[in-house]
């Protein structure tokens, strides 16, 4: 198989799966909402003002300025969605459908680049696809970033094109990549800085330096011309910090926050990784185990994605709002370190890879409830200030009784199987059978 049909037979599976998933009965998140609404806005008139929209929803995230009612959304996040917007405006569909398309595809390619990363890494095309699918639908990748368009969506492409480009060395093309995550997602720029320096410092190089930070010093300057144009005030946050950022900063001391925020994400029954994705505890092993062995893109990205990750917590909290299963958080933190972790795991004894086969089908059986029952009551109750308290996964099994449990075990049941290549042993039984 070649390395373009390995991509391509990947992303079909992937973007059908999402299709099917995605969040088309309107029940979308205000964030995404917001978003789609700039963009439908921006290709049916040319404006980005809003006022003259019959029917505006009440949305926190829409605000008034001088030049009328925008979206506080990032500039990529809004851009992201036009192609789609424009595509199905004929057929004149609901801006959020569109989004929740664009959602679906891009994710798709995110995960069928990376596992086109991963293998070039080791252990074959198979190996590589198990490990992303694992990664893929045994997270918030599956339940948050495909199933609408967040900021993790775009995020998530560019980001791991990103990888892709300095594995091959591209460095033109890793500056591209840097400057279309910075516009999505600001800190993001953090990856990408950390990335090209553990590359300099490593091969003692500067080209990569003067070209990724030349991507990321003209997204820096269009975030600031963008956020001038748009809100009438030039900074790199744009309407959001007016609203959440500023206020949460001046909140709590920056160590009791971090600190929280880390054991938040990681065990936390609302967001908790380890709880939600417990394949993640071989991947951290994988990091320690594969560090020295591991390009060092790889390396500095993983460095990159915690103090990505330090800076999300201080500003958002690990709660991350309302309307999701999952923690959307750590979805970019969790993909840039992929690779790392997969050096590890290739490294890794009997022991540890039937522990992440068996973990990996339980965050499968977890996300896949998720997605499925996406428009339970348990994932749009109020989240703020009781991470502690609720246990989403708990909830919707709860409220959904047969149905979340029978989908649960069947995605379990499934995924294990896959996972000891049983489709493939019956396969090849029923072939041998016929020949004789």
């Amino acid at each position: 198989m070649t390395g373009r049909r390995f991509w391509l037979v990947l992303f079909t599976g992937f973007a059908v799966l999402f299709l099917t998933t995605g969040h088309w009965y309107g029940t979308v998140s205000v964030d995404t909402q917001a978003a789609d609404l700039e963009a439908y806005q921006l290709v049916h008139t040319g404006s980005l003002d809003l006022s003259d929209v019959k029917g505006l929803p009440d949305n926190p995230f829409l605000i008034r300025t001088d030049g009328g009612v925008v979206t506080d959304r990032t500039a990529g996040v809004i851009l992201v969605g036009v192609p789609m917007q424009a595509a199905l405006a004929p057929f004149e569909p609901s801006p959020d459908t569109a989004g929740v398309a664009t959602a679906a595809l891009l994710v798709a390619a995110a995960l069928a680049s990376l596992a086109t990363v991963m293998a070039e890494l080791g252990g074959g095309r198979r190996r590589a696809a198990a490990c992303t699918v694992a990664l893929g639908l045994g997270s918030a990748v599956w339940t948050v970033a495909s199933s609408e368009l967040w900021t993790h969506s775009a995020a998530a492409l560019w980001l791991v094109l990103l990888l892709r480009a300095a594995q091959r060395e591209r460095w033109w093309w890793a500056g591209s990549f840097a400057l279309l995550a910075t516009v999505t997602r600001v800190h993001l720029l953090l990856i990408a800085v950390l990335l090209v320096v553990a590359v300099t410092i490593a091969e003692r190089r500067l080209r990569p330096l003067l070209l990724v930070g030349a991507g990321v010093a003209a997204a820096t300057a269009l975030l600031v011309s963008w956020n001038a144009a748009v809100f009438g005030h030039p900074g790199l946050t744009g309407g959001y910090y007016r609203q959440y950022v500023g206020v949460r900063l001046q909140e709590h001391g920056l160590v009791s926050q971090e600190l929280e925020g880390f054991a938040g994400t990681l065990i936390s029954p609302l967001r908790g990784v380890l709880l939600y994705t417990p394949v993640a505890i071989v991947a951290a092993l994988g990091v320690w185990r594969g560090w020295r062995s591991a390009p060092s893109w790889a390396r500095g990205a993983a460095i990159g994605a915690v103090l990505y990750l330090g800076v999300q917590l201080k500003v958002n909290g690990f709660y991350g709002g309302t309307a999701f299963f999952g923690n959307r958080l750590v979805v970019e933190a969790l993909l840039v370190g992929a690779p790392l972790a997969y050096c590890g795991y290739l490294r890794a004894g009997a022991g540890a890879r039937h522990a992440a086969r068996v973990l990996a089908a339980v965050s499968i059986a977890v996300h896949a409830t998720g997605a499925v029952f996406a428009g339970a009551a348990s994932n749009y109750q109020q989240t703020e200030g009781r991470g502690w308290r609720i246990w989403l996964l708990h909830d919707v099994l709860r409220e959904t009784g047969v149905a979340g449990e029978t989908v649960f075990g069947v995605a379990l049941l499934t995924a294990l199987a896959c996972a000891y290549g049983l489709p493939g042993k019956l396969l090849c039984r029923m072939r041998h059978r016929l020949a004789l």
